[in-house]
């Protein structure tokens, strides 16, 4: 008997939805924030700004555990080829590229403490996306075509 996760899947999906409009929502209250505040260099600004950075960052995190989660339920995914394999790099490479974004605003407007802290965050986010979403999701990708060639 297959199990039907559709259901699972669209609650996932709206996850995802929901991840993507708290991360565009968060990364331009950020950037409005560090342009419009009138003291931003004092130290009550920069922990507001900090923490809206690391809520970015959580966002972005789980934004992209529900994305690759999703897959442990599809039950037919494509084989690997050259192709797919530099889409998925490239869109890891970006990803990683896009979250210093805010730490070179901060940087911009002199807050380099904070740019410093922020890059810090974002690198372990990084490297614990990397190894909590990356790798299980590329195991399980490499197995599925030995799996569906005995069916």
């Amino acid at each position: 008997m297959v199990e039907d996760y559709s259901d699972y899947v669209k609650h996932r999906s709206n996850l995802i939805t929901i991840f993507v409009l708290l991360c565009g929502f968060t990364f331009t209250a950020t950037t409005f924030l560090v342009t419009q505040l009138p003291q931003r260099g004092s130290f009550s600004s920069q922990l507001i700004l900090l923490f809206s950075d690391f809520l970015l960052d959580l966002f972005v995190f789980l934004l992209l555990l529900n994305t690759v989660n999703i897959f442990f339920y599809i039950e037919k995914i494509p084989e690997p080829t050259r192709t797919t394999n530099f889409i998925s790099l490239m869109s890891v490479v970006s990803i990683g590229l896009w979250g210093f974004l805010l730490p070179s605003i901060f940087f911009l407007f002199d807050l380099t403490l904070l740019a410093l802290v922020s890059t810090a965050m974002w690198a372990f986010i990084l490297v614990s996306g990397i190894v909590i979403i990356w790798k299980p999701f590329e195991q399980r990708r490499r197995k599925i075509p030995a799996r569906n060639a005995n069916r």
